[in-house]
């Protein structure tokens, strides 16, 4: 029997329920329901429709204009990303779980990376933090410039890891991708401060885009793939 995700009690049993006691039938349903909350992918819910136990898959129109996106694999979610988020200090984020444009299928499950994700927010110190979870739907990879470029916000920021900013010239159609970014939020790992330098005077020179590095912290050895082994 599916749950109606408005009603608190619904919610909370299918988000303890475990993806082994729900289909992917009934996950897709779940997920494509609560991305359908947000109007910033989809015409979404009157604010004044959503319960407060469904508010970080809402994101208000008034935290548009600061919002920083922070799309990922994520697979599985971890400490790296949470001091990623924290690092941002008071700006709004919006996570964004996707498939990794570079494969063809996620190595870790779907709803527990989704419910690892949620339950991070609802315990983060501090408030502004958002969750779209409308791809992981999706079967195939969906690379950034297919969505972000097109998205209702007049500025729009990125929030990446260093590892992924020295490689974001080589993302599909990175011109493009690039131009339509006023701000990279760029969180510290392994890069090398002589690359990620050069890195960020080419792209300032080429698209005249802001770059932030975020503080440094205690989780940049973390990796996703390491934690799958």
């Amino acid at each position: 029997m599916e749950r109606n995700l408005l009603n608190f009690n619904d919610f909370e049993y299918v988000m303890n329920l475990g993806s082994k006691n729900l289909v992917k039938s009934e996950r897709d349903h779940y997920l494509h329901e609560l991305s359908h909350i947000s109007s910033l992918f989809h015409q979404g819910l009157h604010q004044a429709e959503i319960p407060e136990h469904l508010s970080i898959f809402s994101l208000p129109k008034e935290d548009w204009d600061d919002l920083i996106l922070f799309p990922g694999s994520f697979s599985p979610w971890h400490k790296g990303h949470a001091a990623c988020v924290l690092g941002c200090e008071q700006k709004p984020v919006l996570i964004i779980p996707d498939f990794n444009p570079w494969k063809g299928e996620r190595s870790t499950d779907s709803w527990e990376d989704f419910v690892a994700i949620y339950r991070f927010i609802l315990e983060a110190p501090r408030k502004g933090v958002y969750l779209y979870p409308g791809f992981l739907i999706k079967s195939e990879s969906n690379p950034t410039v297919d969505w972000l470029p097109n998205l209702p916000l007049k500025s729009k920021r990125l929030l990446m890891g260093d590892d992924s900013f020295l490689s974001l010239h080589k993302w599909k159609e990175a011109p493009k991708l690039i131009s339509s970014l006023e701000e990279l939020y760029i969180c510290p790992r392994k890069g090398e401060e002589g690359e990620l330098e050069d890195q960020s005077k080419r792209l300032k020179e080429e698209y005249s885009i802001k770059i932030n590095f975020l503080p440094s912290h205690d989780y940049q050895e973390l990796s996703s793939t390491s934690l799958r082994k």
